[in-house]
């Protein structure tokens, strides 16, 4: 089909090759999806989401490669076509048919061309690999071997499984199939069974001839089976039995329970019921609740599990209780805190906020903290969807080297350096610019630069139309290159647009990466929080006035009369330092605190 569709006159023209037309291979597909037609979106703890492409809307392919047809039909509607559509569409083309006629031989006239071999069931892959096989000519001197191909299908797809191999083998090839499916095996030409038993015990053959033969076989497990499926079956009248309620049933009954301070005590509780177990303080609640009876059942949970999974989760030593019968499944919500760390919320216990961190990050829609507007990338497909709305209107396209009014870092740090660059722009092939919206020519004498606002390089000058896509396209590229990741529509009665390829605020020159994790939204994870508190929201500080209690008096002389004054006791380290402050500041530690300047109390209480 590509090699058809690079015959089409247009696609010679253009000079595209059948592998403009594979969305594996770069160039004709959308890099955008990287010819997929959809985005996988990671989504952490839960399963990934796939997302149709903006830029391809599902397509797979540029505009570029849609726009050859054959027929009416582009690449993309040939693969959203059906088997039995496309035998039909390619009728008088007998070596694409001939694949198309193996495809519905095997049942599959139902499958479009262009789904994804990852979501075809178990059969319809075996008889996909069957059928690129049968559309091969006959050679009549094929020899066949298929590992029990019958795996995950059903019955009426054996069948057609059966009938593909018969053509095979009416075709003059030969077929050996490896399967225990007797369907398969009441139909074979000739069996090898191989036993008699597995493992050390086999190795053997146990017999081999035609399938009349294996019946009579009185070692072959085979042929017993054989037997048992091809005997005539009596209808079974079996009443069938009332499914068993496996739910635990009767009252839950604790003998001998001395779990702390309990007596030995007997308690018997009805299951399905509202039950309090009330005393004074100190009675022996909790300890029947939740040391004997939850506690109890939690460790016979643990010994459910798998040797494997026990390694991990350590022994839990048995209640102290002579017999708990009725104990059925068990949770536990007791009165205390469930954590005393103050990074511990509400929403992080019942772990929503898993949920949420999770939702910012993949469709939370970013914005410029300082002007609030929404921060996108620009792939040049998505610009061009832009422009191509403003048809017939004559517009600018440009870079910007240099500018005041834009926050962005551009090429140029002052006006006056486009001189060093103006010959490289030359020799790029541009000759003109706009210096505070008019335009000048790069082949002639440059203007005084000095006092100029805006430097934009023009890269086209274009009137909107559909044929103007690939020069708008290659000036994309091109602004991006040379303007710092920027590029601008400039229409000739109008503001110019910008498009950033980063996510970038033109006006503060703010950044934010092009993919969010959900850790970016996590109090708890210095990729998120806030560096002061460090996601805590609030900050322990010492209150000045009343750790400084008596500010008549020098700060190495009583003005701190708590235990932080003990530290300025005679020849100590915090003495010596604060007298090494206050030389460096120039200031005398001897004056009463409340006339020291507020520089030389900061100075003291948060150093230097």
């Amino acid at each position: 089909i590509r090699d058809l569709f690079a015959q089409v006159e247009e696609a010679k023209a253009r000079g595209y090759a059948k592998g403009r037309f594979s969305f594996n291979v770069v160039g004709g597909r959308c890099e955008a999806c990287t010819g997929a037609g959809v985005k996988t979106v990671s989504m952490q703890f839960l399963p990934d989401v796939e997302v149709i492409c903006d830029d391809c809307t599902g397509q797979r392919f540029n505009d570029e490669t849609l726009e050859i047809t054959y027929r009416g039909k582009n690449i993309f509607d040939i693969l959203s076509m059906t088997v039995e559509e496309a035998c039909d569409f390619f009728v008088n083309h007998p070596k694409i048919n001939r694949i198309f006629d193996a495809l519905q031989s095997v049942g599959l006239g139902y499958i479009r061309l262009g789904q994804t071999a990852t979501t075809l069931s178990g059969g319809e892959a075996q008889r996909v690999k069957l059928a690129s096989e049968l559309r091969r000519p006959a050679t009549g001197r094929t020899l066949y071997l298929l590992d029990e191909p019958t795996t995950g299908l059903h019955f009426q797809d054996i069948e057609r499984l059966l009938e593909a191999l018969q053509v095979l083998v009416d075709s003059g090839n030969t077929v050996i199939v490896v399967e225990h499916n007797l369907d398969v095996v009441k139909v074979a030409d000739w069996i090898v069974d191989l036993g008699p038993e597995g493992g050390a015990g086999g190795g053997e053959v146990v017999f081999q001839g035609p399938f009349d033969e294996i019946l009579a076989d009185k070692k072959s497990y085979t042929a017993e089976a054989l037997r048992d499926h091809l005997a005539p079956r009596k209808p079974n009248r079996r009443k069938r039995k009332a499914p068993r309620d496996m739910s635990v049933t009767g009252d839950l009954i604790i003998e001998g329970a001395c779990t702390n301070n309990l007596k030995s005590i007997d308690v018997k509780i009805p299951t399905g019921s509202f039950t309090v177990i009330t005393g004074p303080s100190g009675s022996g609640k909790t300890s029947l609740a939740f040391d004997t009876i939850f506690a109890e059942g939690q460790r016979r949970f643990v010994e459910s599990l798998s040797a494997y999974a026990r390694q991990f989760l350590g022994r839990l030593e048995k209640a102290p209780v002579e017999r708990i019968e009725g104990l059925a499944p068990a949770i536990a919500i007791n009165q205390k805190n469930v954590s005393r760390n103050p990074r511990s919320t509400v929403a992080t216990t019942t772990e929503i906020y898993d949920y949420l961190r999770l939702l910012y990050a993949r469709i939370g829609k970013p914005h410029c903290p300082a002007c609030q507007k929404e921060l996108r990338t620009w792939s040049p497909a998505g610009i061009w969807k832009s422009i191509r709305s403003r048809s017939a209107v004559k517009a600018r396209l440009v870079a910007p080297l240099f500018s005041r009014s834009l926050g962005c870092k551009l090429v140029l740090k002052k006006p006056t350096a486009l001189k060093e660059l103006a010959a490289d722009l030359r020799q790029g092939g541009f000759l003109r610019l706009l210096v505070d919206g008019q335009e000048i020519r790069l082949d002639e004498k440059l203007p005084a630069l000095s006092k100029a606002k805006e430097l934009w390089l023009v890269l086209d000058r274009i009137k909107v139309d559909a044929k103007m896509r690939n020069r708008v396209l290659e000036a994309v590229a091109q602004g991006f290159l040379h303007g710092n990741g920027l590029f601008g529509f400039a229409p000739l009665d109008d503001e110019v647009k910008w498009f950033t390829q980063d996510r970038q605020c033109t006006t503060h020159g703010r950044t934010i990466p092009d993919e969010f994790t959900p850790r970016m939204f996590s109090f708890n994870s210095h990729h998120g929080s806030c560096p002061t508190c460090s996601g805590l929201g609030m900050v322990r500080r010492c209150d000045p006035e009343l750790l400084v209690d008596k500010p008549e008096k020098p700060i190495l002389k009583g003005a701190m009369t708590s235990k932080v004054g003990r530290f300025f006791k005679r020849k100590s380290y915090y003495r010596k330092s604060i007298k090494s402050v206050a030389k460096l500041k120039g200031f005398d530690p001897d004056l009463p605190w409340c006339e020291l300047s507020a520089a030389s109390q900061d100075a003291i209480l948060n150093g230097v």
